[in-house]
């Protein structure tokens, strides 16, 4: 058996659990503003699992796309996506809130430093210019998301990074919630709404 068909089997269970990875694409050439994001949806789609907010969500966090600011630890890191229905189509002016801990693996537990929310544009994507998460007790790192469509149901979730040691000891960890890693500082993501 190839090692294409050996993958396959992980690729579809991914795809049918619920949070479909993003087709890894070539950046555009350094010093551009952002990357394009490169996205691939098999209908039907699982909807993306949910997972707990956890005890940092404050409601109210100002519409942005840069949560970065010069004093906060840790490194630059660009989290894109986008959000499809089942079957694949895009859902435009979803509220898309994100929170999380700076690279130490601290949350602001007073304002709204590493917080911020977006709308979607018309093919459903999303872009947070922000910073990689550290790991804090008990917990590997990863991103908040709260997803709010006009219409539907709301979704909080959370985005995990491969490869990370402490995946295998978080007990919220989801293997199908890993994002798409094309380099170090990028990651990428479907939400699938159910």
């Amino acid at each position: 058996m190839s090692a294409r068909a050996a993958s396959a089997p992980t690729r579809r269970a991914l795809l049918r659990a619920g949070l479909v990875l993003a087709a890894a694409s070539p950046l555009l050439a350094p010093g551009r503003a952002r990357a394009q994001v490169a996205a691939s949806c098999v209908a039907p789609a699982a909807a993306t699992p949910a997972q707990t907010a956890g005890p940092f969500f404050i409601a109210g966090a100002p519409q942005r796309g840069s949560l970065r600011d010069p004093d906060i630890a840790g490194e630059p890191f660009r989290l894109e996506g986008r959000l499809v229905d089942p079957r694949c189509g895009p859902v435009a002016s979803a509220r898309v809130d994100l929170w999380q801990a700076d690279g130490r693996g601290a949350y602001d537990t007073q304002g709204f430093r590493l917080r911020g929310h977006l709308l979607t544009d018309a093919e459903g994507r999303f872009a947070f210019d922000t910073v990689r998460p550290g790991r804090y007790p008990g917990r590997t790192p990863h991103f908040h998301l709260r997803v709010t469509p006009a219409r539907g149901a709301t979704l909080t979730t959370q985005l995990y990074f491969p490869g990370e040691p402490g995946n295998a000891r978080d007990s919220i960890f989801r293997p199908e919630l890993l994002l798409a890693m094309p380099d170090a500082a990028n990651g990428r993501a479907i939400l699938v709404l159910g």
